[in-house]
C-alpha cells in the first residue's frame, strides 16, 4: 500500500484531499515535529509530505506529488494529463501557491518568536497583497485555475486556512470566501480535515 508522511493540517493535506477525492486506499503516517526518525529515512530535509509507493518509489514536494499521482493514476478530472492549456495554467498557480503563497507563512510558524512585529508586519502586508491578487482572480473564474475543479485549488484551500492561526480575517474578501465555503463543502474536504483533526486532538 501507497504511504504518505504527514503532519495534520501541514500543506500534505493536500495531498490527502486528492487521495480522498480518488478513493485511493493509503497509509497515513503521520509525523510529529518531536520525532522525525522514520521521516528522515524518506527525506533527509525532514519536511512533509513524502509519497512512498509499495514499490519503492519516493516523491517529495506538495506541487510533485499532486502532479505525480494525476499522471500515475491517469485521472484527468483534476489535473489534464495532456498538454493542454489548462494543464499549465494549472501548474502556475501550483508553482504561485508553493512559491509565493506558502513561504510567506515561514516567519510566522517555523520561526515563531524570532521576529519583532515590525518585520512581522511587513510579511503580513505582503500576505494581503497576495489575498488580493488571489480575490482578483476569483472574481473572474469559480475556480482558482479557471472553470473546473483542480489540485491547485485543493492546495490552495490548504495554505489559506493557515490565515487563522495568524489572526489574518479574510471575510473583506468576498470572492475567496464564496471559493472557500464551495472548496470546503466537498466530501474529500470534509473527510480529510475530519482525519486529521481527530489524530491532532487525540494523540499529540
Amino acid at each position: 500500500m501507497d504511504s504518505l508522511y504527514f503532519i495534520p493540517g501541514a500543506c500534505s493535506k493536500a495531498v490527502h484531499i486528492l487521495c480522498r477525492e480518488l478513493d485511493l486506499e493509503i497509509e497515513l503516517k503521520r509525523v510529529r515535529k518531536s520525532d522525525k526518525t522514520e521521516l528522515l529515512t524518506v527525506n533527509p530535509l525532514g519536511l512533509v509530505p513524502v509519497w512512498v509507493e509499495s514499490a519503492g518509489t519516493v516523491v517529495r514536494e506538495v506541487s510533485t506529488i499532486l502532479q505525480y499521482i494525476c499522471q500515475r493514476e491517469e485521472d484527468a478530472r483534476f489535473f489534464d494529463t495532456q498538454n493542454t492549456r489548462h494543464k499549465y495554467q494549472v501548474m502556475e498557480r501550483l508553482g504561485f501557491v508553493a512559491t509565493e503563497l506558502h513561504k510567506t507563512f515561514v516567519p510566522f510558524f517555523a520561526h515563531r518568536g524570532q521576529h519583532k512585529q515590525e518585520t512581522l508586519d511587513i510579511f503580513k502586508d505582503d500576505l494581503l497583497k497576495k489575498l488580493q491578487y488571489i480575490d482578483g482572480l476569483l472574481s473572474s473564474y469559480p475556480f482558482f485555475a479557471g472553470q473546473t475543479y483542480s489540485i491547485a485549488d485543493m492546495y490552495l484551500i490548504v495554505v489559506l486556512d493557515w490565515c487563522q492561526y495568524i489572526d489574518l480575517n479574510l471575510s473583506v474578501y468576498e470572492h475567496i470566501n464564496k471559493w472557500m465555503t464551495l472548496i470546503k463543502s466537498r466530501s474529500a474536504f470534509i473527510e480529510a480535515t475530519t482525519i486529521e483533526n481527530d489524530m491532532r486532538t487525540s494523540s499529540k
